[in-house]
C-alpha cells in the first residue's frame, strides 16, 4: 500500500512535467524521485516505530509528516520558481498546526 502512495507522490511531478513541458526532463524525475524515496522512510520508520515496546521519546511520523510540504516546496523551488519555496513552508506550517486537531490510532480513534 505504501509504494501505491509513493508512486503518487511521484507522479504528480510527472504529471506535472508532462503538463508544462510537455516532455520529462531528468529534473522532474530526480524532483519525484524524492518525495518517493522520503515516503517510503517515512513508512519504513513508522513500521518499526509500531514494532517497538515504546514509541520514540520524541513525535518523529508526525514531524516527518511535515517534512514533505518543505520537501514539495523545495524541490518546485529549484525547478520552478523560488517562491514555491514559501508553499512548502506555509504547507509545513499549516500541517505542523492542524495535526493539534487529528488523534492518532486510525479509525478506531477517530470514532471515539
Amino acid at each position: 500500500m505504501v509504494h501505491v502512495l509513493a508512486g503518487c507522490r511521484l507522479m504528480v511531478f510527472v504529471v506535472e512535467g508532462l503538463a508544462v513541458a510537455g516532455s520529462l526532463s531528468g529534473w522532474v524525475i530526480a524532483a519525484g524521485v524524492l518525495p518517493f524515496i522520503y515516503v517510503i522512510v517515512l513508512s519504513l520508520v513508522a513500521r518499526h516505530e509500531n514494532k517497538r515496546s515504546e514509541p520514540f521519546p520524541v513525535p518523529v511520523i508526525p514531524r516527518m509528516i511535515v517534512g514533505i510540504s518543505l520537501l514539495d516546496g523545495l524541490m518546485m523551488a529549484f525547478g520552478a520558481n523560488v517562491w514555491w519555496l514559501l508553499e512548502g513552508v506555509v504547507g509545513a506550517v499549516l500541517t505542523l498546526g492542524g495535526q493539534r486537531y487529528v488523534c492518532g490510532g486510525g479509525l478506531k480513534a477517530l470514532s471515539n
